[in-house]
């Protein structure tokens, strides 16, 4: 929705998968760690198995997440770093800023909720997961009202799409146009 007001919008998760892409000095530590079982046939990571073993293991997590994060953290000020130079506007998706503590590296933060069983059939669909698997993943990440609290916005995507776009609109009028927030009504 933000990207028809001209915004660029990315997603952390399209950076993690970069960060560990065949060749990547992230896609050698994983394969270090955890060893050559969570590679597919073609050589690329069995991320289902590498899920499987995170949601049991704390540790490995733990591990995962070393690997992982900082090369995210790195792409992330990397992009904010050229937007803030050329003055573009830009919008970054991070499932898991709280958790990271990285809310002070954006100007403003908009916390996008919906309900658990939304999130649960999402994760199913988007992840190709059980229902067990999915409510694990919810599981690990911090509770909304916790996130909420230390938001700048909080929408929720709990109605139908038109009232999401009309408080998008809305959120959007108040952080990018300051001067047209009486038109934005």
């Amino acid at each position: 929705m933000l990207k028809r007001f001209g915004l660029v919008v990315y997603d952390a998760d399209c950076f993690a998968r970069d960060a560990v892409e065949i060749g990547t000095s992230g896609y050698r530590r994983i394969v270090e760690r955890f060893g050559r079982r969570v590679l597919q046939r073609d050589g690329g990571l069995n991320r289902r198995l590498l899920r499987e073993i995170i949601t049991a293991d704390p540790e490995a997590k733990e591990a995962l997440e070393k690997i992982v994060h900082p090369e995210i953290i790195r792409m992330m000020r990397e992009k904010l770093e050229n937007a803030r130079r050329t003055g573009e506007n830009l919008v970054m998706e991070v499932p898991l800023l709280f958790e990271l503590g990285l809310e002070k590296m954006f100007d403003a933060v908009v916390a996008v909720f919906s309900d658990e069983q939304s999130r649960i059939r999402r994760l199913t669909r988007r992840d190709d997961l059980d229902e067990t698997g999915a409510k694990a993943l919810v599981g690990l990440q911090m509770p909304e009202s916790e996130k909420a609290r230390r938001a700048d916005w909080v929408l929720r995507n709990v109605g139908s799409l038109e009232r999401l776009e009309k408080d998008v609109k809305k959120m959007y009028f108040r952080l990018f146009e300051p001067s047209l927030n009486d038109k934005s009504s």
